[in-house]
């Protein structure tokens, strides 16, 4: 939390290799990563089943309203005080802290804020697949992760939406059936492969 930019990027990717490699590469994680097998929760309500989250059905549209409930949580942060405050930091740290803002616990909560949301996608993620897999911990999640931002716009809120949105669906796209067995290009004798 006292490191900033690069560094910070840095350092919690470094945080992640080492956790990755904790429960990739020892017998400690290999032994607690056979416990980590997941079945998705059951609402019952009155003998009647109120929520299946192993029916991919009600699964998807209870995390569209995850989602539009967390999207609509944030839109509700970076309009408060805490959001603008969020965004004076961005722009100028220093500044900030000379007319009197606490900086670091500014920065603690939105830190806070982002590992609740990390760990509720997680969560998401264990019931969608049914396991935890280590390979989540690898720097390349992360790459990923930075790719949707990148590429729906940084700065914006539904930019990150989009983003999502667009990376995954690229991304089917790019490993259907179809598209993937597409004959490679060949010019003269020299043939171009993926």
């Amino acid at each position: 939390m006292r490191t900033a930019g690069v560094y910070f990027i840095m350092v919690t990717l470094a945080f992640a290799q080492m956790l990755y490699s904790v429960f990739h590469d020892t017998t400690i994680g290999r032994r607690l990563g056979r416990h980590l097998h997941h079945r998705a929760p059951r609402a019952h309500r009155c003998r009647h089943q109120a929520l299946d989250l192993e029916n991919p059905v009600q699964f998807y549209y209870f995390v569209l309203l995850v989602m539009i409930g967390v999207y609509a949580l944030l839109s509700r942060v970076l309009h408060a005080p805490f959001g603008r405050a969020l965004a004076g930091i961005k722009a100028n740290e220093s500044r900030m802290r000379s007319i009197g803002f606490p900086v670091f616990a500014y920065k603690l909560g939105a830190f806070v804020l982002a590992g609740a949301l990390a760990g509720l996608a997680g969560y998401l993620a264990a019931c969608q697949f049914g396991f935890v897999n280590p390979e989540i911990l690898a720097w390349h999640q992360s790459g990923t992760v930075l790719m949707m931002v990148i590429l729906g716009g940084m700065g914006k809120l539904h930019g990150a939406v989009l983003g999502a949105f667009g990376y995954v669906l690229l991304q089917e796209f790019l490993s259907a059936p179809a598209v993937a067995r597409a004959p490679t290009p060949s010019i003269g004798s020299w043939r171009w492969e993926a």
